[in-house]
This record gives structure tokens, sequence and C-alpha cells, in this order.
């Protein structure tokens, strides 16, 4: 059963561009799982490919809305694996904050003439 909190807090990321899209499919399929996923058993139920999962979960992780819980056999590979949780609560502030602190500057590469980027 998905909480409405879940949703709403949910909602209020993507409402307020603290999650692009696919975090923000990323986050929906882990609200929705049953139980607390493997990154691959993740990618099985949303279709969404491992390795668009993978960093999406971690950039999630990075801001502080989602937890590893553990390791735990994972039912897609048989192995152990780490598996995940939505985090029962989070601060928006300290999300925006993060969010901000995050972004990369990029500088032209002097050497290419302006065409690359360091």
């Amino acid at each position: 059963m998905v909480r409405d909190t879940s949703l709403e807090a949910y909602k209020d990321l993507l409402d307020n561009d603290l999650i692009n899209l696919s975090q923000g499919k990323v986050l929906s399929a882990l609200i929705s799982f049953k139980g607390f996923p493997t990154d691959k058993e993740l990618s099985e139920f949303s279709g969404i490919p491992i390795n668009v999962v993978t960093p999406r979960r971690g950039e999630l992780e990075g801001l502080g809305l989602v937890e590893n819980i553990g390791k735990k056999v994972c039912s897609v590979t048989g192995r152990k694996a780490h598996h995940w949780k939505v985090s029962e609560s989070y601060d928006f502030e300290s999300v925006k904050s993060k969010k901000i602190s995050s972004k990369v500057v990029r500088k032209k590469c002097v050497f290419c003439q302006g065409k690359g980027y360091l």
C-alpha cells in the first residue's frame, strides 16, 4: 500500500524541480514496490533499464530520499545485493540545498579551442 504522504512528497519534489524525470520514475517505482527491492528487482518491476535505475537511485540516496537497509538475496540474480527503501521523512530544505550544491560547474577547455569542457 502506497502511503498518501509518500505520494505528496514525490509530487512536491517534482513540482519544485528538486528531482528530474528519471529520478522521479525510479522513486515512483520504489514507492509502488511492495517490500524493499534491490536495484535489479526494481528494474524488473518497473521496466526501467538497470543502467538507469542504479545511478538514479544513487542520486536519490545522495539527496537523502532513499536509504540502504542492508543486503539480501536478490530474487532476480540469486546473489546478495543491497536493498532500498524510501526514507521515512525528508527535510525539504536539505534536499533543496543538496540539489543546488551538487550542480556541476563546467569550464571550457583551453586546449581544444573551446570545443570541449573540463
